[in-house]
């Protein structure tokens, strides 16, 4: 068939009116939105609607330019060459501008998400950036196969491919990618970060880095502990750095020698020591049960600072005034000892 545009003179100018008038509006709200919007929407605690704000700022001004020759051909309902070939256009157009303002808009959702990582978590930048390099290449993947079925391109094959290929990569290389996945739900869920301190397993340490593959660990006694991000996740961690105060509880004998009036004096005197120490906090103190060679009090409080060297401080202060108290007022503590009774036969 051949090209024919088959444009009146009064049809062009009409044509041209219109798409001066959708272009000129599309312009228009264009920066209006992001002009009275940005600022609010920086004010919200959603992030949805800053990536609305991205993506529109990453509209070109060509598809604008397009948008508009296309709005204005559909309403004078042009059915011509010049409609068809502009309709193809639109739609390549379209899916182009997608994937440039979807790629925007995961960029900024990305670094929304991953914002000050490298300083809470001290995720390496080769971390970061590995993840943001498989979401756009998963998100480009998506964009370029729409765009080949949009041309008319039969993809159910390229489809198939890539279902094996990912299958063939993800059993060749199982044990790396659950470890770099499990890195990924560190960054994301945050049960610990770099400086705090971990019990995990059999060890416990200072979280010093997190990687791809591997969580550095250095523990009390100085050597550096390597464990797969995997392997860390599949274990109960006692993240201690998360605690807001430090509760407390020992356990205290005296002798079975110990009177009544004495035994009423124990809690009085351990309330007392403990209340006159600040960021102390006094729980209870009772006489809980008769053992072996002692009668056993148990004694709770709280130090209002989760630091070890702080609570050691304290209990170090508290246990020393309980020994001086205990000498003052000659309460006996117990300790193991077994008393043998002679009796006589005669």
């Amino acid at each position: 068939m051949p090209f024919q545009l088959n444009f009146t003179h009064s049809n062009l100018f009409q044509w041209f009116v219109l798409f001066c008038f959708f272009f000129a509006f599309l312009f228009l709200a264009k920066k209006l939105i992001i002009l009275n919007l940005a600022h609010v929407f920086k004010k919200t605690r959603t992030i949805i609607d800053d990536l609305f704000i991205e993506g529109l700022k990453s509209v070109h001004l060509i598809y604008l330019i397009i948008i508009s020759m296309y709005a204005a051909s559909v309403l004078l309902n042009l059915q011509n060459n010049y409609f068809k070939i502009l309709k193809q256009v639109f739609i390549l157009a379209t899916i182009i501008q997608a994937g440039v303002s979807g790629s925007k808009m995961v960029n900024s959702w990305m670094d929304l998400l991953f914002k000050d990582q490298t300083k809470t978590l001290f995720v390496s930048s080769t971390s970061l950036g590995l993840f943001k390099t498989m979401v756009r290449v998963g998100f480009y993947t998506c964009i370029f196969i729409i765009f080949l079925h949009s041309l008319g391109v039969n993809v159910t094959t390229l489809i198939a491919g890539l279902g094996v290929g990912g299958i063939a990569i993800a059993l060749a290389l199982q044990n790396i990618l659950g470890d770099l996945f499990a890195s990924l739900t560190i960054i994301l869920d945050r049960p610990f970060s770099v400086g705090d301190f971990i019990s995990v397993s059999n060890y416990m340490g200072t979280i010093e880095y997190v990687g791809i593959k591997n969580t550095r660990i250095r523990s009390l006694s100085g050597e550096q502990i390597i464990v797969a991000n995997g392997a860390l996740l599949k274990e109960q961690i006692k993240n201690f750095k998360m605690m807001k105060e430090r509760r407390v509880i020992f356990n205290i004998g005296v002798t079975y020698q110990t009177d009544e009036e004495k035994m009423n004096q124990v809690p009085s005197i351990i309330k007392n020591i403990i209340e006159n120490i600040p960021s102390a906090r006094f729980e209870r103190c009772h006489f809980l049960k008769f053992g072996a060679s002692s009668l056993e009090f148990e004694v709770v409080y709280w130090v209002e600072n989760p630091d070890y060297k702080f609570y050691a401080d304290i209990a170090h202060e508290i246990n020393l005034q309980i020994l001086l108290k205990f000498k003052e007022t000659k309460i006996e503590f117990a300790y193991p000892s077994q008393t043998l009774f002679v009796r006589s036969l005669s």
